[in-house]
């Protein structure tokens, strides 16, 4: 990450990101950690208007360590596996649920630090993160702190661990922050909690520039020259070395001027093959498309030809431009975290593959069992048969087997146990069928939450990949029973009769599955045969919510008010074909105000997006993430075609 574009992006971050609460810290791979960060911009949005909004109230922040090390701000996270190492449970400790009170940034040293109340958290690109007990260089001292440490009040659980003593580390920090009322003072005024060095209102801010004219000595005849310049001025960063011999005089010029001021696009060069949007949808997730040897690129400027030919760019490189840094590298995030999750899939996939074999050993002995406990309940209609010819027997009487008569007046013949009376054979046969009948009931609701079980790990095998390397275990296919006509059904040339024939089993089945849902929703069936779900009021649009499973699809008018369908799934990995969508689009539709419309709008989402809202009607819903929008052609006619 060049220091250039790393000021662009503190630019915009840094005054966010005072106010707001760490509250928590992840793993996600080698090297890289995970910050969420809750209220991001919130307090800066009261103070002015910032050059980027910062909408949504929960971010985070993620620190990339190593040769390509950088930030970058994201909407979600990699999921982490495992339990987190040691020093990620150190920063939770003293990180976990506190506020940032000021940040300070140094550009060309790539580096930030924050901080945290008590503590001092430093996000290095070139030396990596560290955890601070007193308040490093350069960076801010809050008067609270300065009141406490100049007391000699040390936080709970830490000790001087730079043995230099507090004061002695603190420096010139205590005599700043001095004031009359310090014990008043708690947090720094807004526009005091932040810094970036240098800033264009330093004094000396010119200093860390060399006059334009010294630039000629980049030429690669001067090699030495060029050196010596660089190591002068550290703002001439290796890629602006490089990039300036490509331009004219004049392009050279406008580019220092931008890059002294702060202005200016920001340019993304990638090798993807398919292009990642921002705003991601089911069609256009970065986990089914991203690839191992996805290259990319991130400039404060836009690069010549030449010189991304000459770091290994072909002609197929396609050049993107954003208008501030934290968007840019937000999407080149999204591809970082895609190809992490690949990574880390690798290893989940395997764990809970893993499981999913024991599972099935499980099931398994689950059948076994089961032959066990239905032999044990046939022992009852033996315990029948003896307790209905017992007055044929004497009470002491003990045989091996026992010679009776069945309900139909056949002889039957009873293995019985010597050591035992009749009687007392019948009773234990009577206890046998009783543990056979408990243990079935039991068993059925055992079988019911292993194939929970095994569909929650096929539903997390599937968004680990993204369905990429998922084998499920092949089940054997069920015969299905066809229904005997007769002669009349077989006929091939008796038509209207043999139709009329197969009609009744379908209505049994139509009927069947009425019979599993409320009133208050309406079944429909969709071309492709997926069942679908309509709420025909406020009540039913709640009890369709309480029906669909986390991986059923979700579809509602984009603006204003309609009914809540849902589309049945099978499974998580199961598509959807379009004319489906379009069904289930119309007949949200027809359950709105835009009915009597051609057509209309409407949104879609995954039923574990979708959460009732607290102390609202029924009905009414939060839609914590859309999966997009899609036009619909309303048909009036579908309600009938295909209602259930």
């Amino acid at each position: 990450m060049d220091a250039h574009l790393f000021r662009r992006f503190c630019d915009d971050v840094l005054p966010a990101l005072i106010g707001c609460r760490i509250e928590k810290i992840y793993r996600t791979a080698e090297g890289t950690v995970t910050f969420s960060l809750y209220g991001l911009g919130k307090i800066w949005q009261r103070s002015g208007l910032p050059s980027y909004d910062f909408s949504a109230q929960k971010y985070y922040l993620t620190y990339k360590e190593g040769r390509d090390a950088f930030l970058f701000l994201s909407h979600g996270r990699v999921s982490a596996s495992g339990e987190p190492p040691a020093f990620i449970m150190r920063l939770r400790k003293y990180l976990a649920g506190r506020h940032i009170k000021s940040a300070y940034a140094d550009w060309i040293r790539r580096k930030i630090i924050l901080e945290v109340q008590d503590v001092w958290l430093s996000l290095d690109l070139r030396g990596g993160l560290d955890l601070h007990f007193a308040c490093p260089e350069g960076a801010i001292f809050s008067p609270k702190n300065a009141e406490n440490q100049s007391a000699g009040i040390l936080p709970e659980n830490r000790a001087d661990t730079e043995g230099t003593g507090l004061n002695a580390a603190f420096g010139e920090s205590l005599q700043d922050c001095e004031t009359e009322n310090t014990a008043e003072r708690v947090y720094l005024d807004f526009e005091d909690s932040y810094r970036m060095e240098p800033a264009l209102s330093d004094k000396d801010f010119s200093s860390y520039w060399p006059d334009f004219s010294e630039l000629s000595s980049l030429s690669p005849n001067s090699a030495q020259n060029s050196a010596d310049v660089w190591k002068k001025y550290p703002v001439l960063t290796p890629l602006l070395r490089k990039t300036l011999p490509y331009l004219c005089a004049e392009e050279q010029a406008s580019l220092y001027a931008d890059l002294q001021f702060g202005g200016g696009d920001v340019f993304v060069y990638t090798q993807n093959g398919r292009a990642l949007k921002i705003n991601q949808s089911v069609e256009n997730n970065p986990l089914a498309f991203a690839q191992s040897n996805d290259k990319f690129f991130v400039s404060a400027w836009k690069i010549p030809q030449e010189l991304l030919r000459s770091m290994g760019y072909d002609r197929n490189t396609r050049e993107l431009v954003f208008e501030n840094a934290v968007d840019a590298l937000l999407f080149v995030g999204d591809m970082v975290l895609a190809k992490l999750q690949k990574q880390n899939a690798g290893q989940n996939i395997k764990q809970l593959q893993s499981q999913l074999k024991r599972l099935t050993r499980l099931s398994l002995k689950l059948e076994e069992e089961e032959t066990r406990l239905t032999r044990l309940f046939s022992m009852k209609e033996d315990a029948l048969l003896l307790q209905a010819n017992l007055y044929s027997f004497k009470p002491e009487e003990r045989h091996g087997e026992a010679r009776v008569f069945d309900y139909e007046g056949k002889e039957r013949v009873i293995q019985l146990d010597k050591a035992k009376t009749v009687r007392e054979n019948m009773e234990n046969y009577f206890h046998a069928a009783d543990r056979g009948k408990r243990g079935l009931e039991y068993l059925e609701r055992r079988r019911q939450e292993l194939e929970f079980e095994k569909q929650n790990l096929l539903n997390r095998m599937w968004e680990e990949d993204a369905g990429a390397g998922i084998k499920e275990p092949k089940q054997k296919p069920v015969k299905k029973q066809e229904t005997d006509y007769g002669l009349l059904g077989k006929m091939k040339n008796v038509n209207n009769k043999a139709k009329f024939a197969r009609q009744e089993p379908a209505k049994k089945e139509n009927a069947k599955i009425l019979s599993k849902y409320p009133k208050e929703v309406q079944i429909f069936r969709s071309s492709d045969g997926f069942m679908i779900l309509r709420g025909r009021d406020t009540k039913g649009n709640g009890l369709a919510l309480k029906m669909a499973s986390s991986y059923d699809v979700w579809v509602h008018i984009a603006e204003g008010t309609s009914a809540h369908v849902i589309i049945k799934r099978d499974h998580a990995k199961q598509e959807i074909p379009p004319q489906t969508m379009q069904e289930a689009g119309a007949l949200a539709l027809l359950k709105s105000r835009a009915k009597t419309e051609d057509s209309g709008l409407v949104q879609f989402s995954y039923a574990k997006y979708i959460r009732p809202m607290k102390n609202a009607g029924q009905g009414m819903v939060h839609v914590d993430k859309s999966e997009g929008t899609y036009q619909v052609k309303i048909r009036p006619e579908y309600e009938e075609i295909l209602k259930i």
